[in-house]
């Protein structure tokens, strides 16, 4: 492929919504800057310049997972640095990473990659020490928490980006574990308010404790050619649903037995209650079967990036995968269409996918990949998270203080 300078074509030459070629054809679009692990600057990279090859990360529900960045020959980059990605011509960081591999001096590849984690590989090798929280709101113990992480890694905290949670905690002791068990247990405790919560380090290298965005990020068009077209829409359903559940107390006495009231084919499974007051089993009980019974839905799809001004996708939010004529009997009049609303004229003069298409998923994760002229990413979606009553979460809510107390 003819090597094209960023900002040479008009908007749409060679972009991919339907069929046809998947490449969009941009050069000079990825800039990858490297910092040493105490923030200064060592050098910085793009491609189409020098040795600069492509770059892949990942963006997942806990901010910034991994990437690969590569090269055509050995350059300034070390172990422990920091780098940080954008695309195009956006000016935010689209991601922030430390560098955990480098190329092996000596070696035949021909490309030489660089890889790592997103910062929020410090939750899993960073420790709590041994901390004791008594009568503590988890605003507090977040606080404590974060400040002594930040400390001690590039991890920066912005109190903007960590809600304000009003539940106390009558006591919580971390005894040596990493900050990702300690954040995962007060995450479940957080979500009795009603919430879903997202807790990680994002692109930023900011600390984020959020409620989950439960607004349409972006409408996605199944054959429809430009901007926020995509080839195909597969879902696929995992998990066969649970119909009935046996349910134990912690010492194997039979308690109960609940089934669905849905009209389901007979799967039957055995569950034993945590160590909680045996008027609480029930409600426990109903909760886990209301998870059981529903079978999750998931999908890959593949979007390409735009061309100018790209859109951040994190994995947070839904997303809309619409067929590009409207469904039979459909009101599109709540619809969006990225940011703005879904109008008569954006049908005009595209290919038809020939199916009626309207879902809505959770985004998952989302691989961002620019190499050799071509650029996307690839989304994982999957159901949205299952809201239960306020009694059932009350009672997970206990369940979960009762594990962190007792340490199992």
């Amino acid at each position: 492929m003819a090597t094209i300078a960023y900002g040479s074509l008009t908007y749409g030459s060679r972009t991919y919504g339907g069929t046809g070629n998947s490449e969009v054809t941009l050069i000079q679009g990825v800039f990858v800057t490297v910092y040493d692990n105490l923030g200064n600057y060592i050098a910085s990279y793009q491609t189409g310049v020098g040795d600069f090859l492509s770059a892949e990360f990942v963006l997942d529900e806990s901010g910034c997972r991994e990437f690969a960045i590569s090269f055509s020959a050995f350059v300034a980059i070390q172990k422990q640095h920091l780098v940080t990605i954008k695309i195009f011509d956006n000016p935010d960081v689209f991601f922030k990473g430390v560098v955990r591999e480098i190329p092996i001096s000596g070696s035949t590849e021909t490309d030489y990659i660089y890889r790592g984690f997103g910062l929020n590989d410090y939750l899993i090798r960073a420790n709590t020490g041994d901390k004791t929280y008594a009568e503590e709101t988890i605003s507090d113990i977040l606080d404590d928490l974060i400040d002594d992480l930040a400390e001690k890694t590039p991890v920066n905290k912005n109190a903007s980006k960590i809600a304000t949670i009003d539940t106390e905690i009558t006591e919580i002791n971390f005894k040596y574990i990493n900050y990702k068990e300690a954040l995962d247990q007060l995450q479940k405790i957080a979500n009795a308010d009603g919430n879903d919560y997202l807790t990680g380090i994002d692109e930023q290298g900011e600390f984020f404790f959020w409620p989950r965005n439960t607004s349409v990020v972006a409408t996605l068009i199944v054959g429809k050619y430009g901007k926020y077209g995509i080839a195909d829409y597969v879902p696929e359903e995992s998990d066969e649903p649970i119909s009935k559940i046996y349910v134990l107390d912690k010492d194997g006495n039979y308690v109960d037995a609940y089934s669905s009231e849905n009209d389901m084919d007979l799967f039957e499974k055995k569950l034993t209650a945590p160590d909680i007051d045996v008027d609480d089993i029930p409600n426990w009980a109903r909760g886990q079967l209301k998870t059981l019974e529903v079978q999750s839905k998931q999908a890959t799809v593949e979007w390409q990036i735009e061309k100018f001004s790209p859109l951040l996708l994190k994995a947070d939010g839904y997303i809309r995968i619409i067929s590009n004529v409207p469904p039979t009997n459909k009101d599109w009049s709540d619809s969006t269409f990225g940011d703005g609303e879904v109008s008569d004229d954006l049908f005009g003069g595209i290919a038809y996918s020939g199916k009626d298409v309207d879902d809505t998923l959770s985004v998952k994760e989302v691989s961002y990949n620019i190499k050799d002229g071509a650029a996307h990413r690839k989304i994982q979606l999957g159901s949205i998270p299952i809201s239960l009553d306020a009694e059932i979460i009350n009672v997970n809510k206990n369940v979960e203080a009762l594990r962190i107390s007792t340490g199992r």
